[in-house]
């Protein structure tokens, strides 16, 4: 926490050695709030990559082109620039090629591969031209030659292309799965070995430096194969895998499968699996021996169903994993263990990508919002795993209705727009007490709308969700007051039922409702709504003297 950071640079100050990054403190993620939405694009965004050094954003959409902005300018909420590709589809990944950083690989939904250049934002060349209906999904470059980008298809295929060599190019074919293929990452400290991601639920890892020798076919065989399981060692319901991740010293493994949780795999520093077991959450195949093996620890809480290119991620020295959740929430947990360390709303819909910085405790995520959004640490300190603290609701299905009834149409903000707008939604609703004090009813209306309009936002912290909620409940009851003076009892009743909806013992609430239940001949109505206030406040004497109104009537 807090203190654990306080403490290290207390030691770092004394020359002593750290035994723990101070980036790999749990006080960041807890910390995180949305400090920049990022528009520009036109559809949903795909991918979001930071370069290697951190200092660009890079980010792919439905709108088929490349957002790109510096870290610097990343905070001001729009794109620098945007990069023309050759695709006719989603552009589904974009990563800068090392040692070649003007230059921006691409796939998307056409099947097609293409180069984008920084340099030249509106010439994009084509590296492969789809031969029939594909897609090319999330690449990645060979560690000692990177100047080979490693292409997975839909169709099954994982194609290597020398960008040296003229374009386009057709590629060799390295990997073929009975099944598409979704990613491929290849594994840190052992260049030569690939993970691969597929829609059979399998991740195979490959060898390139042993090619298939015998049988029919060309290419490699997978020398280990992992499974999904739920503990115990019951079969798992996976529908394929859609992200994989190394850790940094590539030990670990990180699975992002489809309608599971992700699991790590623990492959040890050997050159075989050397694996430390725990309950059996997931197991290992030997591709030559078919044993089963345990894995570390799997990562549960989200859904992972209704998109097909989630990305899951190490963070912070690898001591915390994130991916996205069908929810629209971006979690984070302990690597180590399992444990969920926050749950935030960070996409009116889904989350699909997540993207750390590569060395400050930052974090970018998207979905199908057509913006990117960046979290970064400035918000309280939020204590356990802070359930749905950024929605409220009570589980996923009711923070995914929440989203669709309403924030549907609300505009995403940082934490900086998110206090603008409370403090002008606020000073509406001084404006609109004064009308009161005037008992002009329908001005005070008017101001009270204006203000719930500005309130209108998809809050970035739980700080801006809670004031938020203050501020919308009190203007509720305000245009309840308001309704009741003007004789529109439907009117009253609907803006008190929306406060007691999230504060169902909110007495105030509760007695304006039964007044206009009570005026609008809803008799057993306001009966109830009186009872229930009673409960709260035994001694209220407004609500006994309605009370006693009522039961005579």
């Amino acid at each position: 926490g807090v203190m654990g950071v306080l403490h290290g640079l207390r030691d770092r100050e004394r020359g002593a050695a750290l035994s723990t990054p101070l980036i790999a403190e749990e006080c960041w993620p807890r910390r995180w709030v949305c400090s920049s939405v990022i528009e520009g694009h036109g559809g949903c965004v795909n991918t979001i990559h930071w370069s290697r050094d951190g200092r660009l954003l890079l980010s792919g959409s439905d709108d088929r082109c490349v957002g790109v902005t510096s870290f610097e300018r990343a905070w001001e909420g729009a794109f620098e620039r945007r990069l023309s590709t050759v695709h006719m589809h989603n552009v589904f990944d974009a990563k800068q090629v090392p040692g070649r950083e003007d230059h921006v690989v691409t796939t998307a939904a056409d099947g097609a591969v293409g180069l984008a250049r920084l340099d030249r934002p509106g010439e994009p060349s084509t590296i492969f031209v789809r031969e029939r209906s594909c897609i090319s999904s999330k690449c990645d470059f060979l560690p000692e030659s990177p100047q080979v980008v490693a292409v997975p298809f839909s169709t099954g295929r994982v194609v290597a292309f020398d960008l040296r060599a003229p374009l386009p190019s057709p590629g060799a074919a390295a990997v073929t799965l009975p099944d598409g293929a979704n990613d491929c990452k290849f594994r840190p400290g052992a260049p030569c070995e690939v993970a691969v991601a597929a829609d059979d639920s399998l991740v195979r890892l490959y060898d390139l430096r042993m090619p298939r020798d015998q049988g029919p076919g060309k290419g490699f065989l997978p020398w280990l194969c992992f499974h999904p399981a739920r503990p115990g060692g019951r079969p798992a319901r996976c529908s394929g895998v859609s992200g994989l991740c190394w850790s940094n010293a590539g030990e670990r493994l990180l699975v992002n499968y489809r309608a599971e949780d992700p699991a790590v795999f623990d492959l040890g520093g050997e050159s075989g699996p050397a694996f430390r077991g725990r309950e059996a959450p997931a197991c290992v195949e030997d591709g030559a021996a078919g044993t089963l093996r345990e894995g570390l620890v799997r990562f549960p809480g989200r859904e992972n169903v209704e998109t097909c290119c989630k990305e899951a991620v190490f963070l912070l020295e690898d001591c915390f994993v994130a991916t996205g959740g069908d929810c629209g929430s971006l979690f984070v947990w302990r690597a180590r263990d399992g444990a969920l360390v926050r749950r935030i709303a960070a996409d009116r819909c889904i989350v699909n990508c997540v993207a750390p910085h590569p060395a400050l405790p930052v974090v970018a995520t998207s979905g199908i919002d057509s913006e990117v959004k960046l979290w970064d640490v400035g918000g309280d300190l939020v204590e356990g795993d802070g359930g749905l603290e950024d929605a409220g609701g009570d589980g996923r299905r009711a923070l995914r209705g929440m989203w669709s009834q309403g924030f549907a149409r609300a505009r995403n903000v940082s934490e900086a727009q998110a206090r603008q707008r409370l403090e002008a939604a606020d000073g509406l609703r001084l404006e609109g007490n004064a009308q009161v004090q005037q008992q002009a009813w329908t001005a005070a209306a008017a101001h009270y709308r204006r203000a719930a309009d500005e309130l209108h936002f998809v809050p970035p912290s739980a700080s801006a969700a809670a004031a938020r909620a203050r501020l919308l409940a009190s203007l509720w009851l305000n245009l309840g007051l308001c309704a009741l003076k003007t004789d529109d009892w439907g009117e009253a009743e609907a803006h008190c039922t929306r406060v007691l909806e999230r504060d169902p013992g909110c007495v105030k609430a509760l007695f304006r409702r039964a007044t206009a239940r009570w005026r609008g001949d809803d008799l057993d109505g306001a009966e109830e709504d009186l009872a229930a206030a009673a409960a709260r406040e035994p001694g209220n004497g407004e609500v006994a003297r309605l009370r006693r109104q009522v039961a005579r009537e």
